[in-house]
């Protein structure tokens, strides 16, 4: 009998250890994570309904515009949130498989350089900012009414919390690569405009964009003279 009692005792006192060392769960990243693992699942069927993946992204993008720190990585969507006080920004780049071992070939990484003057048009001070990130490889979304093929379905977009820049001095620097032959005549970067009406997901627009091409990429950079905003700037290279 004591022996039974003592096991009795270690196993509850394993038991309350492991119980304590659970971590906590903040139910507002599981609430973003199934928001993000929904979306994914919608890109992987079809592309019957932009409304709907439209409308869906814009409530992620809610989402993470109220989240201080999560990076999500699945097969067709990545996530960074970089939190930082506005007078301590030094400029960031940001690249689709930073944090993606074993995924795509290195030269089809993508990027956004955000130069240090990003935040000189922001007033207020001793203020945390938030800059979002997100990437996503399909065809399914943002789709104009003309049906703009895209190059290797690739599109970035990023967006500050705290509202929208403009006249910076150096420009956000977007990078997209490939394996194909492409220059001004038949590539070049856009940005996406939502649609003014419920009838229309919106359409691509050169305003802004400068493209510059290079042997393999498409462009390296491709030089935004606008800079992210809010609630989100999107760009990609149509053919």
């Amino acid at each position: 009998m004591p022996t039974l009692l003592l096991i009795t005792l270690v196993l509850c006192l394993a038991a309350s250890v492991l119980h304590a060392q659970a971590p906590e769960v903040d139910p507002s990243d599981v609430e973003v994570a199934n928001n993000m693992e929904t979306l994914e699942t919608e890109l992987h069927q079809d592309c019957g309904s932009a409304h709907h993946v439209t409308e869906m992204l814009h409530l992620l993008e809610e989402k993470l515009a109220h989240r201080e720190k999560y990076n999500f990585t699945g097969d067709m969507i990545e996530t960074y949130i970089f939190s930082f006080m506005t007078e301590d920004f030094g400029g960031l780049n940001l690249s689709s498989n930073d944090t993606k071992p074993g995924g795509r070939d290195k030269k089809f990484k993508h990027s956004m350089n955000f130069p240090a003057d990003l935040m000189e048009g922001v007033q207020a001070q001793g203020v945390e900012q938030r800059l979002v990130y997100i990437y996503i490889h399909s065809p399914c979304i943002f789709q104009d009414a003309h049906n703009s093929s895209v190059l290797n379905d690739d599109v970035q977009g990023a967006f500050l919390q705290s509202g929208e820049v403009v006249g910076l001095s150096h420009p956000v620097e977007i990078q997209f690569w490939h394996d194909m032959v492409l220059d001004d005549t038949n590539a070049t970067c856009v940005f996406w405009q939502p649609g003014a009406s419920a009838d229309s997901t919106g359409s691509w627009s050169r305003a802004g964009c400068k493209t510059t091409h290079r042997e393999g990429t498409a462009p390296s950079p491709a030089t935004a003279t606008t800079s992210p905003t809010s609630p989100s700037c999107w760009t990609q290279m149509p053919l």
